[in-house]
């Protein structure tokens, strides 16, 4: 038995990678990228196809749609000679649609200063950093690696970290280029180098900087920063960045005085926050921190990297290549493929890569737009070339491509597409029927491990088709998009409640599947723009701020064990100071929560309780929800949908296994709610509601917090799309709560008399075409009327009882018999409301 266990195990055939060097008519042996040290991607001439730029030689090359590649520029022949350079990163510095190009000066290299390519309109490029009129001090004599841009400040503009040697190491330490908009000669955008100013030098003690990571840690909302073995805080008011450097007992993370090679930024367990994946220096291989939820991190086992001493100390790269939804990864030469998707295992595996040798720092790109990540090799030891992912081929079904890419855009006048800015975004793709337990958690960054840049579009790898008999039904997700943005200016969340268009997406009906979502909560589907419910309704409110932080210089506080199973937490808040509803949507808890409690019906089972407690004697029950907390964290976040009406007082409690309280000053006084202190009880009972209405009330901490957005009313939104006719544009107006066997009425106006009116209604937006129009609906429900003497017709039905609270419902008047002929109303859309 042994012997054949021990066949079969040495029998099966490694995995493979999926690549080939990439060759067409203009590059029959390979696009020569030269000896590149760090590769970028970026679109630079805003056409929509990714291009190239690798610094070690200058070449820009652009894409051809797809079809090739052609050197735009020589960037190099504006550059001292040099006998190398390392990477650069694109950054649309200037908010024109043209992303520029900061490089990573190398001393030993000849050129040891910092150049910034601005980018004019695709066509030329100019390098500001020798204008002191636009950088007031220009970093030379320096040994640089993997620069970040990020609005750090809230201002809207990008500034520039850069990762930079110590004096000791011959060097001018990090640098730190504060983008002061334009305000230089002719309304330029000009800089000015603050790094000691803002607290990112580096600490003594700590080792050289290479990789760096931007991103929100402590659920704040705005932008942290990892760099040289340190992550430095963010408490920057706006235009105004300062930063506090964490110590290790701090922040969890240690190993601080040794060099690593590269960082990234990825959610490898898919619990849905980004853990840190960093390639090590000496005899420390590949380490995963993970992230515990309350911005501290604890050091994985090693043997989450298979063989994790092998490939380390040069170069690391993270990317979904073979399309399964979990993150794989390369360092230095070698391949490892994530096994979460696989086996439920959060782990990496190392693959047969003898298709691509010599690998050191890629950078990742769906060049051809066929699906699959392609792949810029940039080694430095030897030739470079680019190589294409062969796992779909020309003949390869759209349906059979296991994939979407989300851009994440900030709105600019006069650009269609966006400004590419939102560096430090986050994206959640929360599928609905497949992959129970998962989530899908992606980073937008300008650096990508280690002198390298990936595409700006964030690329979801996808599970199988659920529905695969059914072409009409695939996967069905949200999205949800958190942005950068100050605590001062609220934090700011894009998804259904802002825009129904982000709700119940089909794969099945999506013909293109990049979607575009716009900092105001605009959306491109299929190239159809759906306008936001109100811009406002991006911000919302976190009572107290949030929870614990940890001080600069000393550890988090542990979690307290419940000293029984019917131990309860919470908080108590009001809305008297609530001009109308708000939503509930949101719940963060330290500590662990405790087993569901059942009251009977599904919407009363839960470990989470919503009471409102205005009444003395008579609390009421509002909702329940399931708090889970990962393993390994610390701080549970779950998302949740409840109106809190104004004018009530509510107490949100948790049953839980373990607990943490959070100082406050009470009351605390917020926008749409105040916050008059926290709960902490044992419940015998506690389905009557009697237990948390007795419970008495903890006026200095508090156990949880929440997040609530104004405007928690149901209400039918407007999202656009009236096409079609030559004519007037009916309108369509809904009224009615959108919740089972209510009435709603739909009415239509401005219909020629006595034309036929179609209702279409549907749960999903398909886009189908009809008559020269496009109707958003995907028309599982139906309904026609003729047009009475004065063009209108009235439709009147009840709210279906099998539609699930919180999906979307998109309705559109098609209207025939036009004198222009067939048009479209508007789309109206609402979200479903519990009974």
């Amino acid at each position: 038995m042994l012997l054949s266990s021990l066949v079969l195990t040495l029998a099966a055939p490694a995995a493979q990678l999926p690549f080939s060097k990439y060759t067409d008519p203009d590059w029959p042996n390979g696009l020569n990228l030269g000896h590149a040290v760090g590769a970028s991607f970026g679109d630079y001439d805003g056409d929509g196809w990714v291009d190239l730029f690798v610094c070690n030689d200058g070449r820009l090359w652009r894409n051809l749609q797809g079809q090739g590649w052609v050197e735009a520029f020589d960037l190099g022949a504006m550059l001292p000679a040099s006998a190398q350079r390392y990477g650069a990163a694109f950054g649309d510095y200037d908010r024109d649609g043209f992303p520029d190009i900061a490089t990573e000066p190398r001393k030993y290299g000849l050129d040891d200063c910092l150049h910034i390519f601005h980018n004019l309109g695709g066509t030329a490029w100019v390098d500001i950093a020798t204008d002191p009129q636009l950088l007031d001090y220009q970093p030379c004599s320096a040994l640089a690696e993997t620069a970040a841009w990020a609005d750090f400040d809230g201002d809207g503009d990008l500034d520039l970290f850069l990762p930079t040697y110590p004096a000791a190491d011959g060097s001018v330490d990090n640098q730190y280029l504060h983008n002061l908009g334009p305000t230089g000669p002719g309304g330029a955008y000009r800089f000015s180098e603050k790094a000691a100013a803002v607290g990112v030098k580096i600490p003594t003690g700590a080792a050289r900087p290479e990789g760096v990571v931007t991103m929100d840690i402590d659920g704040d909302g705005d932008l942290d920063l990892y760099s040289n073995g340190h992550w430095y805080r963010n408490l920057s008011t706006l235009d105004v960045p300062l930063f506090e450097d964490l110590a290790s007992k701090s922040s969890g993370v240690k190993k601080r005085t040794v060099v690593d090679e590269g960082t990234v930024a990825i959610d490898y367990d898919l619990d849905g926050d980004l853990d840190l994946l960093i390639s090590y220096t000496t005899n420390r291989g590949n380490r995963l921190w993970i992230n515990r939820g309350d911005g501290t991190y604890a050091e994985a086992p090693d043997t989450v990297v298979e063989d994790y001493l092998d490939g380390a100390a040069y170069g690391i790269s993270a990317a979904d290549w073979d399309n399964d939804g979990d993150i794989d990864i390369t360092t230095n030469d070698v391949f490892r493929t994530s096994r979460v998707m696989e086996s439920g295992v959060a782990e990496w595996r190392k693959i047969n890569s003898a298709s691509v040798p010599q690998v050191g720092a890629p950078a990742w790109a769906d060049f051809d737009r066929d699906g699959d990540l392609d792949l810029a090799v940039a080694d430095g030891r030897q030739v470079s070339f680019l190589y294409q992912n062969d796992l779909y081929g020309p003949g390869t079904p759209l349906a059979d491509k296991r994939y979407l890419r989300v851009r994440v855009v900030d709105d600019a006048a006069g650009i269609a597409r966006g400004v590419e800015t939102e560096f430090g975004a986050t994206v959640e793709l929360k599928l609905h029927n497949a992959a129970a337990g998962k989530r899908f958690v992606q980073l937008v960054s300008s650096s990508a491990g280690y002198i390298n840049q990936n595409e700006y579009a964030l690329h979801f790898g996808l599970p199988a088709d659920p529905e695969p008999a059914d072409p009409q039904q695939d996967l069905r997700f949200d999205l949800v998009v958190d942005l950068p943005s100050l605590p001062e200016l609220g934090y700011q969340r894009i998804d259904k409640r802002v825009n129904p268009a982000l709700g119940n997406l089909d794969l099945a009906l999506l013909e293109d599947r990049e979607i575009t979502i716009f900092r105001s909560g605009k959306v491109w589907v299929d190239g159809r723009e759906y306008a936001p419910v109100d811009p406002g309704e991006t911000k919302l409110l976190t009572s107290t701020g949030g929870l614990l932080q940890q001080a600069r210089n000393a550890p988090i506080a542990d979690l307290t064990p419940a000293a029984s199973s019917e131990e309860y937490v919470g908080i108590e808040l009001d809305t008297f100071g609530a001009a109308g509803p708000q939503r509930l949507v949101e719940l963060i808890l330290d500590g662990a929560p405790g087993a569901v409690v059942d009251c009977g019906p599904l919407d009363q089972q839960g470990n989470v309780a919503i009471w409102d407690v205005t009444t003395a004697g008579s609390p009421r029950f509002v909702g329940a929800l399931e708090a889970k907390l990962p393993p390994g964290n610390l701080r549970a976040t779950t998302a949740a949908d409840f109106v809190l009406e104004p004018q009530r007082i509510y107490r949100i409690v948790a049953r839980v296994d373990s607990y943490r309280p959070t100082p406050v000053a009470t009351p605390w006084i917020g926008a749409s709610a105040s916050v008059n202190g926290g709960l902490h009880y044992t419940d015998l009972d506690p389905c009557s509601g009697a237990g948390v209405e007795a419970a008495s009330l903890e006026s200095g901490q508090v156990y949880l917090a929440v997040r609530l957005r104004e405007g928690g009313e149901p209400r039918w939104y407007d999202l656009g799309q009236a096409q079609g006719g030559g004519g007037a544009v009916p309108l369509l107006t809904a009224t009615g709560v959108p919740s089972a066997g209510a009435p709603v009425e739909f009415e239509v106006t401005g219909a020629a008399p006595g034309a036929l009116v179609r209702l279409i209604a549907g749960g999903r937006l398909a886009g189908e075409g009809s008559a020269g129009v496009v109707v958003a609906p995907d028309g599982s429900f139906r309904l026609r009327a003729r047009a009475d003497a004065q063009g209108k017709a009235v439709f009147q039905a009840n709210w279906p009882e099998a539609h699930v609270p919180g999906f979307p419902v998109f309705v559109q008047a098609v209207v025939g018999e036009q004198p222009g002929g067939i048009t479209t109303s508007r789309v109206v859309s609402t979200i479903g409301e519990p009974r």
